[in-house]
């Protein structure tokens, strides 16, 4: 017979091997017999099994559901089983050594121990199938440990950006696939930008049980997988698969904001129509030359490498985008500056090549300023320039093509126009037509684009000046500004070399005199404490060598005259302390336990100021080993009539009489009524280890067990024990 046909309910192996009558799993050692194997029950279990296998959680849970509504006289514990897995959505695995790993589509906060469904499944297997508690609680402690571990890792770890999908060896044998070789070089290239979850680096130095844990945090974090497409099926082969899978299956449930993506890597000849289903609508990209790029591109739109928590560089993103909006606030874009005769009220009479030249760059013009088609209106110019080389119009549209600016003001953003060939030509042959005003209105809108960037600069130096409280930020701000600026421009900037240093003085003078409020405070408590004191000390060591000399010493008398109210603070409240616990009728350990404490981390020279202290603590003592005294007596007559005696009765009790003094234990008048109390006991607990036999007829190990002592040995035992107790 071949069992291969259906899974072990338990451990979902296929692997079994025959013993009379019984088929024995071999990962697991569960037994089932021939008539079990063909059971509709088995068949309805493979079912809900290979629902699970898929993630299909919801379609498992119901089958199982089923199975235990009508298999009632039947040992359905695999199905409370599957029921637990489907809750906690965990895959029990097995690698080839036989090894068995848990994949987690959730990882939940809750120990497994704490869930409805744990409950429901331990109450049924412990009173229908006890023989295999011991298997499935195995199972249970290998899925809490990763659960255990993922948790830990998701809260110290920092979350991935990409995870790599690959197949590392052929499905034949061990040789190294070009998936392999591929996934190698995206990880060297984009490594340095992206936090990415490669297994040959990511996994190394862990141990193979604590792979599924790594691996659940880079899956769960991870907002791109890089799938390696190089053969169906490697796709399609048993760890790779898990991986893809479990990653769409994360995507579901989760916030819009928190879309993972799925990438093919087609490598080799891997064809569109070789991918799964559930990837059929997936962007794909080609291995090819410029595929580390295609990948980097592709990933800027749904990543932002940069780390946002980093401040200074949150600080140049801001000044980036103002000095965006100042931009597009100056430049209007509504005619290229400069054309060819442009004054229209000037009557001028051309000549036809004059007429034709004025008419190409018109149109040249139309595809600079309004479509951006700089390749065209570069071969309109060549044109005019064929008819007039000396024109200068036609440099000056040069010059916009070459810097791709479709005005004036764009063009003027470019700090190193003016180096260009073109912009020289241009002037050369301006000059040469008399039109020094067209040289004169470029060189007027580079010095007002320059006047108006240096102009954020002077905004932010004046609300500087006019801060009595600024901070370091401020200046960083400005600093950051200011040097983006062109050189050109720092002419434009006013006071800088003044208000800054007059800022710097103003955070000295603040920090001292916050540093002198909190010295004041201190010194105007009645009762300072410890903080007080340390706080001092750490802003004084924060103070520059300046501040410090602003500041003064004289904090240091204001710390020896608190610190002195400290001590003397603490003589204060051990004595009222002592005080309270005097005119206790019955004093609490707690109490005494804390006194004591207060006392002992008192400085020695400071002791003898604490008045009485030995006379009401020995007072203290005594009343309430009394109470003790009387109190255990009371709950000693109460023992004969407990019917079934308890341990952790008498623990506590025994507890009770050992931590009274010896003269206090004379006033424990019922000692006798523990002793017979602890007979009992033990002939109660021998009585209960002769019952424990296995109910269960199906076959399980046999449980190891202490040797039943006989009565009289019992007894003598228990006089021991009695004699060492006391």
């Amino acid at each position: 017979m071949k069992l291969q046909a259906f899974q072990c309910p338990i451990c979902m192996s296929t692997h079994f091997r025959q013993e009379g009558d019984l088929f024995i799993c071999e990962s697991c050692g569960n037994s089932y017999t021939q008539k079990q194997a063909d059971s509709q029950m088995f068949i309805d279990l493979r079912i809900a099994n290979r629902h699970r296998q898929f993630a299909e959680f919801a379609k498992a849970r119901d089958i199982y559901q089923d199975i235990i509504a009508k298999y009632k006289d039947d040992d359905v514990s695999a199905a409370y089983w599957g029921l637990l897995l489907c809750d906690q959505s965990v895959m029990l695995e097995m690698d080839n050594n036989g090894q068995i790993l848990p994949s987690f589509y959730r990882v939940k906060t809750t120990p497994i121990e704490e869930t409805p469904a744990f409950k429901k499944f331990i109450k049924y297997v412990t009173n229908n199938a006890p023989e295999r508690l011991d298997d499935y609680q195995e199972r249970i402690n290998i899925i809490e440990n990763a659960r255990d571990k993922a948790v830990v890792i998701s809260q110290s770890s920092k979350p991935y950006d990409v995870f790599i999908c690959f197949k590392k060896t052929q499905l034949d044998s061990d040789r190294v696939t070009s998936d392999y070789d591929v996934a190698n070089e995206i990880y060297n290239e984009l490594s340095s930008k992206y936090k990415i979850f490669y297994s040959e680096k990511s996994l190394r130095n862990i141990r193979v049980r604590d792979f599924e844990p790594n691996i659940y945090y880079g899956l769960y974090t991870a907002k791109v997988m890089l799938l390696i497409c190089s053969k169906k099926e490697f796709l399609d082969s048993h760890w790779m698969k898990n991986e893809w899978k479990r990653f769409l299956e994360l995507n579901k449930g989760r916030d819009s904001g928190e879309y993972k993506s799925i990438i093919p890597i087609f490598i080799e000849n891997f064809k569109e129509e070789d991918l799964p289903d559930e990837l059929a609508h997936k962007q794909a990209l080609k291995y090819g030359i410029s595929l580390i790029s295609d990948i980097d591109k592709t990933l800027q739109k749904i990543i932002n490498p940069i780390d946002k928590d980093d401040e200074q560089q949150r600080q140049i993103d801001m000044l980036v985008e103002n000095q965006k909006r100042l931009i597009e606030e100056w430049t209007k874009r509504q005619t290229a500056g400069i054309e060819f005769a442009s004054n229209p009220n000037e009557k001028v009479i051309l000549s036809p090549t004059e007429e034709k030249i004025k008419s190409i760059l018109k149109l040249a013009r139309v595809n600079i300023e309004d479509l951006g088609n700089f390749d065209e209106a570069e071969e309109q110019v060549r044109k005019a320039q064929e008819l007039d080389a000396e024109n200068y119009v036609t440099w000056y549209y040069k010059l916009l093509i070459d810097f791709k600016a479709q005005s004036m003001q764009e063009l003027v953003m470019h700090d190193n126009y003016q180096n260009s060939v073109n912009y020289r030509l241009f002037v050369k042959y301006a000059n040469k037509a008399g039109k020094q005003e067209d040289v004169e209105k470029l060189n007027t809108a580079r010095e007002d684009l320059l006047r108006a960037m240096a102009q954020k600069v002077n905004d932010l130096l004046v609300a500087l000046d006019e801060n009595q409280n600024p901070i370091e930020e401020d200046i960083t701000k400005i600093k950051l500004v200011y040097e983006s600026l062109p050189k050109e421009a720092i002419q434009y900037v006013e006071n800088i070399k003044t208000i800054i240093p007059n800022a710097r003085q103003k955070m000295k003078n603040n920090k001292v005199e916050n540093f002198n409020a909190r010295v004041t405070m201190v010194s105007n408590k009645e009762h300072p404490n410890l903080d007080d004191i340390i706080r001092i000390q750490e802003e004084y060591g924060k103070l520059s060598d300046d501040e410090k000399n602003i500041a003064g010493e004289g904090f240091k008398q204001v710390i020896d005259d608190a610190s002195n109210k400290m001590k003397q603070g603490k003589v204060t409240k051990i004595q009222q302390a002592l005080i309270t616990l005097d005119n206790q009728d019955v004093p609490q350990r707690d109490d005494l336990i804390h006194i004591e404490k207060m006392y002992q981390e008192l400085e020695d020279r400071l002791k003898p100021s604490v008045e009485n202290y030995q006379d009401i603590m020995t007072r203290a003592y005594d009343r309430k080993y009394i109470a003790d005294a009387k109190t255990l007596n009371k709950y000693l007559t109460k023992l004969p009539t407990e019917k079934v005696p308890k341990r952790d009765i008498y623990t506590k009790l025994e507890n009770r009489l050992r931590a009274l003094p010896k003269k206090y234990k004379m006033m424990v008048s019922n000692i006798d009524l523990l002793d017979d109390y602890y007979d009992r006991l033990v002939k109660s607990e021998g009585g209960l280890v002769e019952e424990s036999k296995p109910k269960s007829t199906s076959p399980a190990p046999t449980p190891k067990m202490k040797p039943v002592a006989k009565p009289q040995q019992k007894e003598d035992q228990a006089k021991k024990k009695k004699h060492w107790l006391w």
